[in-house]
């Protein structure tokens, strides 16, 4: 491929990744209708929970759950550190974290493909791929999250080609952080496991480097374990709820709100889990109680609904496996220009990646399961659980990026092969 164009930004690369996407937030930010709140309601939440920490309450009960501590603990910080400037400084680190990401996502790529062209396609993707730019100003853990977990799978993915233990306890610290951020990534440990087993041509030297691994994780736990042990008699790795987050996505409620309700009467469906007032027939206000009992509550209603509603069971799962592949958002929650913008943007991202992860794997299966090791782990969540877009926006699709630019790269070499064949002959 002629790279004239590449190699212009192989003279400085780095710097220029790194002020594109920061650019590009910043005038993101600016031209969006909305502040720092309003996108998400979640972001309130951190704002009560972070003010709670400051007057030296420790305590991140929020009725259905026992938060994960990273991101009130770094929203707590910013407001300690910067004062009345806390949103700007905070906003300021969203976006330097998300710009020295698209580093590790340029890194990342050449460990995997080693063409600088397709490193930078990827980056430019990261650029202007919507979804990757959506969260990045709003005051939610998404932006943090997929920030740590790029870096993350960069030194993980280092640690297993240069078998160096250095790099595991650095992947592992950084591991740690992603998950006291945001616990759903804990699906990922076992495969985290696997993957270091798989990977060593000795199986015992494996099974060290992932105890290695999960030792360190498991005492980045331990503060906050022993405070939630305290304060609420369970000890958490990250944030507690799973049962009610289980029955938020096996219920009554939930399936109406996907099929029954219309946008505005779906509105208020997270009351059941979330309004101590709410009242459960036989069973009471069972918000009420401590996350102990509660959570043994909720999942057994969970399993008495999957029982007795077994057609709206098998709907519910068929949904989520339709939306874990579906690119865009769903049609029902949002207008239809956003609707088309989500389908023309991520289709063929999504197609493209795809075909890239079965050519490699194919190929080079040791040097790719990783990535269908990921996808599994946020398929789980979405049977499992619920299919909500940013989990899987912030967990798998910066890596799709990476696989469609390698595939585009492809493509675009096996066009000017058959170009070159066509003016041969």
């Amino acid at each position: 491929m002629r790279e004239g164009f590449f190699k212009i930004l192989n003279r400085n690369p780095l710097l220029f990744i790194f002020g594109s996407i920061l650019i590009s937030r910043i005038i993101f930010a600016c031209i969006h209708p909305a502040d720092n709140f309003t996108l998400f309601g979640d972001s309130y939440r951190y704002d009560i929970l972070s003010d709670r920490i400051l007057s030296g309450d420790y305590n991140l009960d929020f009725t259905a759950f026992i938060i994960a501590p990273g991101y009130p603990y770094i929203v707590a910080f910013f407001k300690l550190a910067f004062d009345s400037y806390w949103m700007t400084a905070l906003t300021g680190f969203q976006f330097f974290l998300i710009s020295l990401s698209g580093i590790y996502l340029f890194k990342i790529t050449t460990l995997l493909f080693n063409r600088l062209s397709t490193s930078w396609v990827s980056v430019l993707l990261y650029i202007f791929y919507p979804f990757t730019l959506y969260y990045n100003f709003t005051f939610t853990q998404e932006t943090c999250f997929q920030g740590f977990f790029i870096i993350f799978l960069y030194y993980f993915l280092l640690s297993i080609k240069n078998q160096s233990k250095r790099l595991i306890v650095l992947a592992a610290c950084l591991y740690s952080i992603c998950f006291l951020i945001k616990s759903h990534i804990l699906l990922f440990s076992p495969f985290i496991a696997l993957y270091y087993i798989l990977r060593n041509d000795q199986r015992l030297a494996g099974i060290k480097q992932a105890c290695l691994f999960a030792s360190i994780c498991l005492i980045a736990t331990i503060p906050n374990g022993i405070n939630n042990y305290k304060t609420h008699g369970v000890y958490t790795i990250s944030s507690y709820g799973t049962s009610i987050f289980f029955h938020n996505g096996n219920s009554q409620q939930y399936y109406d709100y996907l099929f029954t309700q219309t946008k505005e009467e779906s509105k208020g469906y997270l009351g059941f889990i979330f309004n101590k007032d709410y009242e459960y027939d036989h069973y009471g206000k069972i918000n009420r109680l401590g996350h102990k009992e509660k959570n043994k509550i909720h999942q057994q209603l969970a399993f008495n609904w999957l029982i007795e509603n077994p057609k709206k069971a098998f709907q519910l799962k068929a949904y989520s496996i339709w939306a874990f592949f579906r690119p865009g958002l769903s049609k029902k929650f949002y207008s239809f220009p956003i609707w088309i913008l989500g389908i023309i943007s991520s289709g063929p991202i999504f197609l493209l990646a795809f075909f890239s992860i079965y050519r490699n794997i194919k190929a080079d299966r040791k040097n790719h399961l990783w990535m269908i090791f990921l996808i599994c782990s946020v398929f789980i969540f979405y049977v499992l659980f619920m299919a909500q877009n940013r989990f899987r926006t912030i967990t798998l699709d910066p890596f799709y990026l990476v696989y469609a630019s390698e595939s585009l790269i492809y493509l675009y070499l096996n066009y000017l092969s058959t170009k070159h064949n066509d003016t041969i002959s």
